[in-house]
C-alpha cells in the first residue's frame, strides 16, 4: 500500500509511545498512518529490557516477549553494601515487546510504513522519505514519538538538552537469578551499573553523564572487569547496545496540533533512567485526547493531554530532576561521603523521597 497523502493522525516513531498512541486513536475508528524510520521494527534494541509488573499487562501475555520473572533489586553501594528491596518485574525481548505493540495496532486498523523519516514540517504539511521516494503527507494531528531526538522538536525549540548515555553488552551468568542490581561506582559517573538477568544470560549496562570526561565504553569495560572478578558473569561479549536517555525532565507536550510522546517528550526518569512505563501510559492519555480532539473538531483539547500529564506524574519526574542536579554536582566534591550521596539519591532509599 502507497502512503496516503493526507490521514486525520500521523503518528512518527513505532516504538511503545507510538504504538500504544496509534492503536488508542485507532481502535475508535479514527484514520491513523504510523511511521518509522527503522527497516524493521523493534530493532536495534536500545534498552535494558526491564519493566515493572504494573505495565505487564502490555504484553498480552504473550510468553514469548517475557524473558524472565524479577522478585528483587540488590542495590550495590560504593562500600559493598548491599541493600535489597522487593521489586517485581519482568525482563522482557525489547524487540519482540514492540513488534507486538506494532502488530496490535496494525490489527486496530494503523496503516504502518517502516523505512519511513519525517524530514520536515510546515503547518499541516510534513515532508517524509520512504526509502528515497519523498513526498507529503497532510495530518490534521501530528504525534511526535521519534525518541530522544525528537523529529519536530528541533523546529519548535522544544527537544531534549540532558542525556544519560549508555553502552550495553550481552553476557553469559554463571549462576541464574531473580534479582536485578544496580552498582554505584566512581568509575561510573552521574549513573550507575547494571545487570539485568534474562535466564542464562544478562544485560550487563552502564549510563553516565559526560561531563565526568569519561566516555560510557571506558565505565563498561571496568565495570566488566569488575563483574568478572567476582565471577558474576563470563568475559563473553553477545551483544552490543548504545543509546541515549533524556534526563533533564518533562518537556511542553503540545504546541498547536502537534504532541509529543515518550522519550521526545522527556517522559523519561531522570534517576534510574525508566522511559517504558511512561511511554505507554502517555501513549494511551495522548490516543484519548487526539481522539475527541478529532471528533469534536476541536484542537484546544490537545491542551488537555498535557494538563493530564502534569497532574499525574509531572512532580515526580520533576523530583528526579532535582535529584539528579543534586547527585551530579556533588559527584566529585571530596566533602560528602559518596555512600550517603546514593542513599540521597537513589529510589529505594527514604532519604530519596525527602
Amino acid at each position: 500500500m502507497a502512503i496516503p497523502t493526507e490521514c486525520e493522525v500521523l503518528v512518527i516513531g513505532a516504538g511503545p509511545a507510538g504504538s500504544t498512541t496509534a492503536s488508542n486513536i485507532a481502535k475508535d475508528g479514527v484514520d491513523v498512518v504510523l511511521i518509522d524510520k527503522r527497516k524493521e521494527l523493534g530493532v536495534p534494541v536500545q534498552c535494558a529490557e526491564h519493566i515493572p509488573f504494573q505495565v505487564a499487562y502490555f504484553t498480552d501475555s504473550k510468553k514469548e516477549i517475557i524473558a524472565q520473572k524479577i522478585n528483587y533489586m540488590h542495590t550495590v553501594m560504593p562500600n559493598g553494601d548491599v541493600t535489597i528491596t522487593e521489586s517485581k518485574g519482568y525482563i522482557i525481548h525489547r524487540d519482540l515487546f514492540d513488534k507486538h505493540l506494532a502488530e496490535k495496532a496494525r490489527k486496530l486498523g494503523v496503516y504502518i510504513f517502516p523505512n519511513t523519516e519525517a524530514l520536515g514540517f510546515h503547518r499541516d504539511k510534513v515532508k517524509i522519505r520512504e526509502g528515497k521516494q519523498e513526498q507529503i503527507i497532510s495530518p490534521r494531528i501530528i504525534v511526535d514519538a521519534s525518541g530522544p531526538k525528537s523529529a519536530m522538536g528541533k523546529t519548535l525549540g522544544i527537544y531534549n538538552t540532558t542525556y544519560i548515555y549508555a553502552n550495553q553488552f550481552l553476557m553469559p551468568l554463571r549462576e541464574k537469578r531473580d534479582f536485578t542490581e544496580v552498582y554505584f561506582r566512581k568509575y561510573i559517573p552521574g549513573g550507575y551499573g547494571w545487570v539485568f538477568p534474562k535466564d542464562d544470560v544478562c544485560n550487563v549496562g552502564v549510563g553516565v553523564s559526560l561531563k565526568f570526561g569519561i566516555p560510557p565504553r571506558e565505565a563498561l569495560k571496568n565495570f566488566v572487569k569488575e563483574l568478572v572478578k567476582q565471577e558474576i558473569i563470563l568475559d563473553q561479549r553477545l551483544a552490543i547496545v548504545a543509546g541515549i536517555i533524556p534526563a533533564g525532565g518533562m518537556l511542553p507536550l503540545q504546541k498547536e496540533n502537534i504532541l509529543f510522546v515518550g522519550d521526545a517528550a522527556g517522559q523519561c526518569h531522570s534517576i534510574t533512567g525508566a522511559g517504558v512505563p511512561f511511554a505507554l501510559l502517555c501513549g494511551q492519555l495522548a490516543g484519548k485526547y487526539v481522539v475527541e480532539a478529532v471528533q469534536e473538531e476541536d484542537l484546544e483539547i490537545l491542551k488537555d493531554y498535557e494538563e493530564e500529564c502534569i497532574d499525574s506524574f509531572g512532580d515526580s519526574l520533576m523530583h528526579a530532576v532535582e535529584k539528579r542536579k543534586f547527585f551530579e554536582s556533588y559527584w566529585n566534591n571530596p566533602q560528602h561521603d559518596f555512600n550517603e550521596m546514593v542513599k540521597k539519591t537513589w529510589v529505594v532509599f527514604e532519604d530519596y523521597y525527602s
